[in-house]
């Protein structure tokens, strides 16, 4: 009779979670972007995972992945991202996240008066077209009412030019154990971190993406690392 009520009891628990799968009712923990690719057609950035965004060089990988960080803080103040840029420099990098909250370029960011100004094909010169003073206090409102946004969410910036597998995964640990949690690790990209012969390339890239699924599993957060092509095709692993 004793083990009769116990298989019938896990004979209902695993009904029910049958039934939670299949009609969506366990808890959804993943984290929105705000983004509708990745909110409606993959249900948002699951927990746990590691994501690898691949592409040759321009073509906006770290403006995405700097779009997925900002936005999801946005969408979720309570999050944590931690951008490990290997290749821009912590100011360049929160230029573009301020670019990202403000719908402006970087490059008018630093300079307003680049915003007023119009190249004149005829003449071949730059001609400002702003009218009045007033047009660049409100640009300049508008980049700070963007940085007073980014100072509320939780989003630390790193430039790691030398990051080894190591020193991220020392970094992830101590950053989580301080604050309790950690939401979303970006590595921007760890192609340079990864750098060497053919071999030493495969082997340096294979310890990275193990540590990035142990870190991904072990704090229950999303991890996304950037990679660019090599444009020496026979050189990247990637492409095979």
């Amino acid at each position: 009779n004793i083990l009769a009520t116990q298989y019938k009891a896990a004979e209902s628990e695993l009904l029910k979670n049958i039934d939670e799968k299949l009609y969506n009712l366990e808890e959804d923990d993943s984290i929105k972007v705000g983004i509708p690719v990745f909110d409606n057609e993959l249900g948002g950035l699951k927990r746990g995972r590691l994501y690898t965004f691949v592409a040759d060089s321009q073509v906006g990988k770290s403006a995405l992945a700097l779009q997925i960080g900002v936005q999801a803080c946005i969408y979720d103040k309570s999050l944590y991202c931690d951008y490990h840029s290997l290749e821009m420099t912590k100011g360049e990098t929160e230029e573009r996240c301020l670019a990202n909250v403000t719908n402006l370029e970087p490059r008018y960011i630093s300079d307003p008066l680049k915003y007023f100004n119009k190249f004149d094909e005829d003449t071949s010169t730059l001609t400002s077209f702003y009218n009045s003073q007033r047009e660049i206090e409100e640009f300049k409102n508008i980049v700070k009412n963007g940085a007073e946004i980014l100072r509320e969410l939780n989003i630390n910036i790193y430039d790691d030019p030398e990051l080894d597998v190591l020193t991220f995964k020392a970094k992830c640990k101590k950053n989580h154990l301080k604050r309790g949690r950690t939401d979303i690790i970006i590595v921007d990209h760890v192609g340079i971190a990864c750098a060497g012969t053919p071999q030493e390339v495969v082997g340096k890239m294979d310890a990275f993406y193990n540590v990035g699924k142990q870190i991904a599993k072990m704090f229950n957060c999303v991890v996304i690392f950037l990679h660019q092509f090599n444009n020496e095709i026979d050189k990247d692993p990637m492409r095979f």
